[in-house]
This record gives C-alpha cells, structure tokens and sequence, in this order.
C-alpha cells in the first residue's frame, strides 16, 4: 500500500474515530479489573477444582442418589447397595431397582389402609396357606416385604405363571428378580456380600458424608454462578458502549465503515496493477506509455475527492 494511501486512511480514521474510542476506553478499564478479579479467582480455585472435580465430585454425587434412593425404597443405604449390586447381574439397575422397592412398599401400604389393591389377592388366596399374616409386613424395609413377599408364594407352591403374575402384580419388572429371591434370597445375599467384601457399599456415616459434600458442591457452583453473573451485570454496560460505538462506526460515513471501504478499494487497485504489470516489460506489445499512465492513475484513486465512498476508475488504455 502506498504511503498516501496509508496517509489517508489514518487521517480519516483520526478525525472519525472518536466515539468508538471514548467507548473502548471506558470498556478496556472495566474490562482490566475484571480480568485481573477473575484471574486471581482462578488461580486460587484450580487445584482444589481439579481434586473436586477428578474425584469427590462424581462419588458425592452417587452416594446423595444412594442416599435419595435408598429413602424411596425404605431401607438402608448399605441394604440398597447390596441389592444394586445382585440386580445388575440380571440387568436390573439401581434406580429401577428403587422404583420396584417403592412400588412394592406402595401396594402393601394400600392394603394395609384400605383392605384392597393389588396385593388384595396375595392376602386372601396365598397367605392363608402359609401362616402369612398382613401385619407381619407392617414395618419391614422394601427389599424385606419383597423377600417375604417371594418366600410366601415359594412355599404356596404356585406355578411359573401364576409367580409372574403376583411378582407383576405388586412391582413391573419385579420378575426379572426372580432368580436372586428364590430359595430365601441367597443369590441376592451371597452377590451383595460379594460386592461389600470388594468394598463397594459404603457405610451409613460415609453416604452421610458424601451426601453433604454434594450439598456443598452445589453451593459452590451456586456461589460461582453469582459471580459470574455479578461480574456480567457489571461489564454490560461497558459491552453496551463498546457495541453502539462499534454499530455507529460502522454506518455509513463511520470511521471504521470508512477504512474497510478504503482497503476493498485499494485492494481492487492492487489487483487491477498485478494484472497490468505485463505492460511495463520491455519488450510488451503495447504502448508502454499509455499504460504506465494508466497504471499511475490507479495509484491516485485514494487522492480522489470522493473516495472511498466515490470515485472513478480510470479506463486501460486501448488494445
């Protein structure tokens, strides 16, 4: 770019460019003290985030879930976890696992309170024949009432099809666990032991713990949250001048609409010198003069009156 082009396009942007100025210094120092704000925020936070994140995180999360779930069951954490560990190997998961819990604990409840429901059948037709008696599931745990629940109609003798309508009938799904609650449960027992021995079931004082280290972990990223939106609130109306002075900038006559116009127009001068730069080889089939004429023409286009927003191409010479 030649130094009158350059000259111009610093001159325009000098007188033009005020308000965008004005509005990018008033960003910049608000736009400074943040960063500096946020940095030292940053650097105090980032190995105590990485262990947080990496480790505590995920388990807390868990045992609050365990700790949720073992609720909507009515058991124990522990309990909960040594049936999560049996129900996975017959494609059961935890939470799937608590939704039959509660069910099971729903369709007792209801025939305790009101005599009927889905477990109405159970009580007249199967319990009688095994000395059960509805009270005797009056206070036990989920995965308990689901046990006895089973043992009962092992000892009534009932077919594999009426086991799968009773097992339907107080839970969906609850056949699939069948075969860890046939013979008193010892499938389930023997794979939750397993699972404890491996060391995965943590203790009551432990999912108590993680539980309210998730707590905790959400009020941080509450905490955070705030600050992040404390710290945009303020910038905003930095962000705001910024913008309009940028807007404004670039309308018509703008300081900045003005150089991007000028640097389109002197780049298609640029180009339209390359592409006649044959004509100035020695031995060039054309009048060489004309062209160099021409050629300095197209290096005066930015000295024009009107440019960049009006100017006049000059014309190459003829063939």
């Amino acid at each position: 770019m030649s130094a009158s082009v350059i000259g111009a396009l610093r001159v325009n942007l000098g007188l033009d460019s005020a308000e965008f100025q004005t509005g990018l210094k008033k960003a910049q120092g608000s736009l400074g003290l943040a960063a500096r704000s946020f940095l030292a925020f940053s650097a105090a936070g980032a190995t105590a985030g990485a262990a947080l994140t990496g480790i505590v995180a995920p388990t807390a999360r868990a045992a609050n879930e365990i700790s949720r779930l073992s609720q909507v069951a009515n058991t124990t954490p522990e309990a909960l976890q040594r049936w999560s560990a049996g129900a996975r190997t017959v494609g059961v998961e935890q939470e799937k696992l608590a939704d039959i819990l509660k069910d099971v604990n729903d369709k007792v409840g209801d025939f305790l309170s009101t005599g009927g429901g889905e477990m109405k059948d159970f009580f007249e037709q199967i319990a009688p024949k095994v000395g059960v008696t509805a009270d005797q599931f009056r206070n036990l745990s989920g995965p308990q009432a689901l046990q006895l629940y089973v043992s009962s109609l092992e000892k009534a003798g009932v077919s594999q099809a009426e086991m799968t309508f009773y097992m339907e009938a107080i839970a969906n799904d609850a056949t699939l666990l069948l075969p860890l609650l046939k013979g008193n449960g010892a499938e389930m027992d023997r794979l939750g032991v397993a699972a404890a021995g491996l060391g995965a079931v943590l203790g009551r004082e432990a999912v108590e713990a993680l539980r309210r280290t998730h707590l905790a972990l959400g009020q941080v990223s509450t905490a955070v949250a705030g600050a992040r939106d404390r710290m945009a609130a303020d910038l905003a109306p930095a962000v705001e001048a910024m913008a309009l002075a940028f807007t404004a900038s670039m309308q018509e006559g703008g300081a900045l609409r003005t150089v991007l116009d000028g640097l389109g127009t002197v780049a298609a001068g640029a180009a339209l010198l390359a592409a006649c730069d044959w004509t100035q080889v020695a031995d060039a089939p054309v009048d060489r003069a004309a062209w160099a004429a021409y050629r300095q023409t197209l290096r005066d286009v930015p000295e024009q009156p009107g440019f960049p927003a009006g100017i006049a191409w000059p014309e190459p010479p003829a063939a």
